[in-house]
């Protein structure tokens, strides 16, 4: 481009820069408190213009608002959660139905029977009638109340006469196992039949996820009646030997192996861990994952009284005390394999040799 043609266009741009207005940019005087005020706004024929107003008022609460649930009276708590604990229990997180379900596992012959025991074991201990029904394993209480709380009654001759402001709920249950055709597993199902809130002698709207509530601890009583049951009936394992052994896992990681199902070893490890010397921080039973510490020191070792290695606080398996030990145990073709896990990282195999004997005495310790 020649010179002669630069110059006009240049010398344009700077006359424009210079005679525009900095908006953007502050000029330091008070000229806005000058700026007149603008017309009433024109608005459309039919259109209402609200009165700008720095007052408004508190809508009136209908009626029926006079016996909302407010301040103290809100409960907090969160939803009960179903605890899958028994024996090839599960449960669906996402649902909010009360539903238990059941699989048959090694050393439950009949899992209809033993269900049924279990539910009639705990509905006894409610202390209250009942109609049961087996050929629908089904039974359904009378109407009862249970105490949920009481708090002193406020004033001081109340204080003095220890005089309390009682809550209590009044209900009935049904609780039905529904078994599949092949029997090898069921939905264990529990309903609250018109649940009452009572305070103080008087009838109010129940809380938010009471009904549900009161389902779930019906059924995790079952769930752990069932548990405990299974836990302490160790004659179960008797009609099977189960050997452990060492090999690699499906993902080629050096594991020790079961000859069992998921269910029979998650029921056995805990002892087990215990009596190896560590301490169950945590337990994910749907991803089969064990959180442990070790404290090879405690009281519930086996081999804590030949602890001559105390003084260096390393234990018998090379860990030193406080070491955090994750263990994974993942089913495949009908073997149970156990990947020990430190930072992420899986025992080498010369570890898990060093390891092994300990593991077989403990395993067998647990067992007698």
């Amino acid at each position: 481009m020649k010179l002669s043609r630069f110059l006009p266009l240049f010398a344009g741009l700077v006359l424009t820069a210079c005679s525009s207005a900095q908006y953007d940019k502050p000029d330091g005087t008070f000229d806005y408190v000058n700026i007149p005020e603008r017309d009433q706004l024109e608005t459309p024929e039919g259109l209402e213009l609200q009165t700008d107003t720095a007052i408004y008022a508190v809508p009136l609460l209908p009626t029926a608002a006079d016996d909302a649930v407010i301040g103290d009276d809100v409960s907090i708590r969160p939803p009960r959660q179903l605890l899958a604990v028994a024996p090839g229990s599960r449960v669906e997180e996402s649902s909010r139905e009360s539903v238990i379900y059941l699989d048959t596992v090694d050393g439950i012959a009949n899992l209809s029977n033993s269900v049924w025991e279990h539910m009639i074991d705990v509905v006894d201990r409610l202390g209250v009638s009942y109609e049961r029904d087996r050929e629908t394993n089904t039974i359904i209480t009378e109407r009862f109340t249970i105490l949920q709380y009481e708090r002193s009654r406020p004033g001081l001759a109340n204080v003095l006469n220890r005089d309390k402001i009682v809550t209590e709920s009044e209900q009935a249950f049904e609780l039905t196992f529904t078994v599949a055709g092949h029997g090898r597993s069921g939905a264990l199902t529990a309903k609250a039949i018109e649940p009452t809130w009572i305070v103080d002698g008087q009838t109010q709207s129940v809380p938010m996820n009471f009904e549900r509530m009161l389902e779930r601890d019906l059924l995790n009583d079952v769930s752990l009646e069932l548990e405990r049951s299974y836990q302490t009936n160790r004659a179960v394992f008797s009609d099977r030997n189960i050997d452990i052994q060492t090999g690699v896992s499906t993902n080629d990681e050096p594991a020790f192996v079961m000859n069992t199902d998921f269910s029979n070893a998650w029921v056995l490890f805990p002892e087990m861990l215990e009596a190896l010397g560590f301490d169950i921080e945590d337990l994910n039973q749907s991803e089969g994952i064990y959180y442990t510490t070790y404290n090879p020191f405690s009281e519930r070792s086996w081999f804590s009284r030949l602890a001559f290695w105390k003084g260096d606080e390393m234990g018998p398996l090379g860990l030193e005390e406080g070491s955090e030990v994750r263990f994974l145990l993942d089913d495949r073709d009908e073997q149970v394999y156990v990947i020990p896990k430190i930072e992420d990282e899986a025992l080498s195999a010369e570890q898990l040799q060093a390891w092994y004997p300990f593991v077989v005495e403990a395993f067998r310790a647990e067992r007698n």
